[in-house]
């Protein structure tokens, strides 16, 4: 193929939607190495010269990114850069690439999200430190060219790699805060809302999420490039601001639960309502303390798994709950953490006595506090009521049933031992009346 046929099957008919690109751009390499082993036996080719397949991609590299669908780039450049031929391309073109990642005009506006297109993004940066030796020397090199683009909190992770950067990163990000409260509001599923009805709701809450952002920046004396996002649960992006988190998702599964002192205890929790469709909950924010995390990996989860005391530790918390009517059903090392302070939120350095009602709980905590170092729930998408009398769901993963059976075991050996305790002391009451009615007939007997 040479470079003309190439360009032409990229602008054909067939690549109207730009996503047989990248699959080209293979074809073209595959050939070229093919006929460079060829060109090896073929005296002929020392007098007709051809561009090869890597300087046609050379030279034609800005044509070739715009033609590519963007949630395709990646693969284009996966492609390029695991071929000798073409990877230094990518790294010498760096700030085409980023600029063309920058340019969405392309993008449905359905796709059009900085979560998405962020994660594009970060896709790539992470292919380049799989690829390139001095990777992030490489991103620091161009950090004024992707600071002029808009930059997501999903891509803080892969570009804060010195004070320098993070300078140029936070005076960006000062400047789309607005554009911070879209996208952290942007990881909500609205499946069934048309794209005006989705981008309305998303704007109506962007002044309230944008205000605990600020407030949260200004309690924890935290910059914008100082959010972190630590985790996505079942139902939630998490975000972590100073020793505060931040946990905006979809109406969770049980949002009025039970309280008890094992339970995480909220600073704010409440759910977004969709005024123009009958008060529809649509989404939850909760803000809590900071608790460290008891794995945030597959691996980590799996050595607490094999830790017969750790697993006894987890259960001892369920059995805490179920003895008080509470049904925990995903019980999970990734749902519990470590107490970094008592179990009472907190503002500003004070204690907080937060109405319990006002973020989905039935009641106060009684009992004593746990202090630091403690376990507690940190996800309370699944903690029932005993008396709810529904189906309850539960993570293939869980210890649920494993638990649960084990606790009803112990229930009704309890049970049977209270039983048997009961009867023994029915039949040791019934000897010692039996002796004295006896002692007493005996003793009627004699007076006579």
């Amino acid at each position: 193929m040479n470079e003309r046929e190439f360009l032409k099957r990229i602008n054909s008919k067939a690549n109207e939607d730009r996503d047989l690109t990248p699959k080209m751009v293979e074809e073209l390499l595959s050939q070229g190495q093919a006929l460079a082993v060829k060109k090896r036996f073929n005296i002929l080719s020392l007098f007709f010269r051809r561009k090869s397949a890597r300087q046609i991609i050379a030279d034609n590299f800005e044509t070739i990114l715009d033609g590519t669908d963007y949630f395709q780039l990646n693969k284009l450049l996966e492609i390029l850069m695991q071929n000798s031929q073409t990877s230094e391309i990518v790294k010498e073109r760096f700030d085409t690439v980023i600029k063309r990642f920058y340019s969405t005009q392309d993008v449905k506006p359905e796709y059009r999200d900085a979560g998405l297109l962020g994660a594009e993004r970060v896709e790539f940066y992470r292919m380049c430190k799989k690829t390139y030796t001095y990777a992030d020397d490489l991103i620091k090199a161009h950090m004024d060219t992707i600071t002029q683009g808009e930059v997501t909190i999903e891509e803080l992770q892969e570009l804060k790699l010195s004070e320098e950067a993070n300078e140029k990163l936070n005076a960006k990000l000062e400047t789309q805060k607005q554009e911070i409260a879209r996208e952290m509001l942007s990881s909500i599923p609205l499946e069934k809302k048309s794209i005006k009805e989705r981008q309305q709701l998303i704007s109506d809450y962007i002044p309230t999420i944008a205000r605990i952002i600020y407030e949260l920046q200004r309690e924890q004396n935290a910059r914008i490039v100082d959010i972190e996002r630590i985790g996505r649960g079942g139902y939630s992006k998490v975000y972590q601001i100073g020793e505060k988190v931040l946990k905006i998702g979809k109406p969770r599964e049980t949002y009025k639960i039970p309280n008890h002192p094992r339970i995480l205890q909220p600073l704010t929790r409440t759910n977004l309502i969709d005024e123009r469709d009958n008060n529809k909950i649509f989404g939850c924010i909760e803000v809590s303390d900071r608790v460290d995390l008891l794995c945030s990996s597959k691996e980590q989860e799996q050595e607490l798994a094999d830790n017969e005391e750790a697993v006894e530790k987890l259960y001892q918390i369920y059995k805490e709950l179920r003895d008080d009517g509470i049904i925990w059903t995903d019980v999970r090392f990734a749902n519990v953490g470590k107490l970094r302070k008592r179990n009472v939120p907190e503002l500003d350095g004070e204690e907080m006595d937060v109405d319990p009602e006002a973020v989905g709980m039935d009641k106060s905590v009684k009992g004593k506090v746990l202090e630091v170092g403690e376990w507690v729930i940190i996800d309370t998408d699944y903690i029932w009521r005993e008396e709810d009398n529904k189906s309850m769901a539960y993570s293939k993963k869980s210890y649920f049933k494993e638990f649960e059976r084990r606790w009803y075991q112990e229930r009704q050996g309890k049970i049977g031992e209270k039983f048997k305790r009961k009867e023994n002391d029915r039949e040791q009451e019934g000897c010692t009346r039996r002796y004295e009615l006896g002692s007493g007939k005996k003793m009627k007997e004699e007076e006579r």
